[in-house]
């Protein structure tokens, strides 16, 4: 079985879609539905944004909604 993408390339997707969707956010089932991502990389590529954005200083990325 092959390995998934790295959690990069869904940080990059999440961040895309959440850029689009400014500033009303997206539900955790509509960013799943833009990125073409499970649950589980949706959540993966939110973690690693906000390990980027801590480390550059930046905002905080928010929570998706439920």
């Amino acid at each position: 079985m092959g390995r998934g993408l790295p959690a990069h390339v869904h940080a990059e997707a999440v961040l895309k879609a959440l850029l689009e969707a400014c500033p009303s956010g997206l539900t955790i089932t509509q960013l799943m539905a833009a990125t073409e991502c499970t649950r589980a990389q949706a959540y993966t590529g939110i973690a690693n944004l906000r390990k980027i954005a801590a480390a550059r200083g930046l905002p905080p990325v928010p929570n998706a909604r439920r």
